[in-house]
């Protein structure tokens, strides 16, 4: 099958109806765009404004309605050529199966688990949201939690390095892109009773009307606005400050990427997940609902966090919830993952993951293969019927070999990932998907036999549905031993 190489990413976003599903669409074109040739599909009533600038995009009419869409969506941009990723609230189950229908793959990120789901990908980074709290179709994958959070790339760099902070004397403000309430300036009017805060940074989004915070900067000197920033400019602001307070929205994330202490709140359904998951995670010092807050109420809030004398649990918090690996797991979201029997041709691609030094230091017998002795055994392997031999390839690149040798009550399988696919997460997804091949042609389990230091495998081995079954020692080496049943493959 082709690698499909374009992406159609579907949101809305005015000061109506705010900018988050925008926003988190802008970070993922961001992320994708190296990798597929990317398009913004957005409402006519959308604010075009807040679109970063180099950004393809492209208007439905405002005749066609959110009913109308899929026909629309396939008229001008068919499923041959496309796959869609879509952000709003709009995109309901019968829209979601209309699309599949018309033979979309389709992603969309969520906020509510409500909607039964269709669509092949979910993206829920909520950190309170379980895969439980789902009703989809079989074929639906969950990508939940802040593993999946949707960050622009300077944030996804900032979440690789380690923030120390232990006097907060410059704050950011920031309540998304439109603010309907003005929670900016009720936080800003609190602020200011605050000597100790000598900057206040405030950052207000594309759709932000009001006027009260742009005459209260005219002549107060600690304050400093900036409207439509740019990622790295937003990045590099956030990096100058050593508190915050924001809503529970795009905006937070980015914050504990950054890491600094921040003050968090929600005031529209949508945010109470992130909050109450950040909350729990002690990611934040938490506000509530702001939705009637007033400047005393976020004085007193301010007070608690200036109080304290140590942050550094915040700031490891937050480094424990976003890690280095965000995008990779993303892009194997994507990845076109297919399987192959091996061919003689492949005798020396496996003898390098073979004698590649992780690979050996796993393996029960961690001396280097000789390259005749790995020939004789690699000929001997592709005539023997009881042995079985995948080449799992990403995106038309050969990465990685499952094996399964099968025995007369079970099958031993094994595995190894070539060296720079290794930390996309692809272990369990080469797993599944071979053992599906597996059971088409035989009925007997499949043991796995892995030294109790190698925690990589066994999590791999757990994702993919094996259970442990007991612990031994193998060839010298304390292990445990996994097991996959035809009716556990997932």
């Amino acid at each position: 099958m082709q690698t499909m190489k374009r992406i159609l990413f579907r949101a809305d976003g005015n000061s109506e109806i705010g900018l988050g599903h925008l926003y988190r669409i802008f970070a993922l074109l961001e992320l994708f765009k190296e990798a597929y040739d990317v398009l913004l599909v957005t409402s006519a009533q959308s604010t075009v404004s807040a679109i970063p600038q180099g950004c393809s995009y492209s208007l439905i009419p405002e005749t066609v309605s959110v009913r109308q869409e899929p026909e629309w969506l396939h008229e001008n941009y068919p499923s041959s050529e496309y796959r869609i990723v879509a952000d709003g609230y709009g995109f309901d189950a019968d829209w979601q199966r209309s699309l599949k229908a018309k033979g979309y793959h389709l992603s969309y990120i969520d906020d509510f688990c409500k909607e039964h789901m269709y669509a092949d990908v979910v993206i829920n980074h909520s950190l309170s949201v379980r895969a439980s709290d789902y009703s989809c179709e079989p074929y639906t994958k969950l990508a939940l939690g802040t593993k999946y959070a949707i960050l622009r790339p300077s944030f996804l760099e900032a979440a690789r390095h380690t923030r120390h902070i232990t006097e907060l004397r410059s704050a950011l403000v920031c309540f998304g892109g439109a603010d309907p309430l003005d929670l900016t300036l009720k936080a800003t009017r609190a602020l200011l009773a605050f000597p100790e805060i000598r900057l206040i940074h405030i950052v207000a989004g594309a759709a932000y009307t009001h006027r009260g915070i742009f005459e209260m900067g005219e002549s107060e000197p600690r304050i400093r606005i900036y409207q439509n920033l740019s990622e790295k400019a937003m990045a590099g602001l956030m990096k100058a400050c050593e508190f915050a307070i924001a809503s529970s929205s795009t905006i937070l994330y980015e914050l504990c990427s950054v890491k600094m202490p921040v003050l968090s709140g929600y005031y529209v359904e949508n945010q109470k997940g992130l909050y109450q998951g950040a909350l729990d995670h002690q990611l934040i010092t938490g506000a509530g609902n702001l939705e009637h807050s007033t400047p005393d109420d976020f004085r007193e809030k301010i007070k608690s966090v200036l109080r304290q004398t140590d942050f550094s649990s915040q700031l490891k918090a937050q480094a424990a919830a976003f890690d280095a690996h965000i995008k990779d797991r993303f892009l194997a979201l994507f990845a076109e993952l297919n399987y192959r029997r091996a061919e003689p041709e492949d005798v020396l691609l496996i003898y390098e993951w073979a004698n590649d030094k992780v690979s050996r230091e796993n393996s029960y017998f961690t001396e280097a293969i000789p390259l005749e002795t790995h020939k004789a055994w690699f000929t001997k392997k592709l005539a023997d019927p009881a042995s079985m031999i995948f080449i799992a390839e990403y995106n038309g690149e050969p990465a990685g070999m499952i094996r399964y040798d099968v025995l007369e009550d079970h099958a031993v399988a094994g595995i190894s990932v070539a060296e720079r696919f290794r930390g996309k997460g692809l272990a369990p997804e080469f797993l599944k998907g071979t053992a599906r091949l597996y059971f088409e042609k035989n009925s007997v389990p499949v043991e796995a036999f892995i030294k109790t230091k190698n925690l990589a495998s066994v999590k791999s081995f757990e994702k993919a549905g094996y259970k442990k079954t007991r612990e031994e020692v193998v060839h010298g080496a304390d292990s445990f031993i996994y097991k996959l049943e035809k009716h556990d493959v997932q």
